[in-house]
């Protein structure tokens, strides 16, 4: 998965290719892959809107990389929330 359908890859996407990531478990190539989705969410956009998801985006790969479990369920559900596309 290296590119969206649409060609962008906005928060909606990167959300989603998150959760992918993290529901997939760790493997060879875990850390690469959360890397790479890393790398995704620092392109600069016009769209306030878009930036403050990816911002958000930020905060859910924190949690999920520090693994406080208490926090991980929020940072699922934010993921979850942002993939749907529909705010």
């Amino acid at each position: 998965m290296t590119n969206c359908p649409t060609g962008r890859q906005n928060a909606a996407y990167i959300a989603g290719r998150l959760l992918m990531v993290w529901r997939t478990g760790p493997t060879a190539d875990f850390q690469k892959q959360l890397e790479q989705t890393r790398a995704m969410m620092h392109r600069p956009s016009n769209d306030a809107g878009e930036m403050e998801k990816l911002e958000a985006l930020q905060g859910a790969l924190d949690c999920l990389e520090s693994l406080p479990h208490a926090r991980v369920g929020a940072a699922i559900r934010l993921l979850e929330h942002l993939a749907r596309g529909k705010y």
